[in-house]
């Protein structure tokens, strides 16, 4: 499989998930996350420090994150968020994630 991956024969990752692919992938385009709550409305933006995954909730703490509104404004910041969300109701957006260091400046 791993010999597929290297020539782009396929993109299937074998026994693992794309969850766990992606999160141990170590790459420095998913390590800042958009994760949106539809529910509440709101957008938490930060970087992922930690996750987990059971066969029914998957886990993040994020750390330096910001809470937004679906308007795009900010409603909070706050150093760490665990967020535990059922499989299938989990959405994760990869935006294009600020330099470190920037996430904190008063643009």
């Amino acid at each position: 499989m791993r010999f597929m991956k290297r020539i782009r024969a396929t993109k299937r990752y074998g026994d693992e998930d794309v969850w766990d692919f992606t999160f141990n992938a170590h790459d420095r385009n998913v390590e800042y996350v958009h994760l949106r709550d539809f529910d509440k409305e709101i957008v938490y933006a930060g970087w992922v420090e930690r996750f987990s995954d059971t066969e029914k909730v998957r886990e993040l703490v994020l750390h330096d994150v910001k809470v937004y509104d679906f308007e795009g404004n900010e409603l909070f910041a706050t150093p760490r968020v665990y967020i535990a969300r059922p499989m299938d109701d989990i959405d994760i957006e990869f935006p294009a994630q600020p330099e470190r260091g920037q996430e904190h400046s008063d643009e």
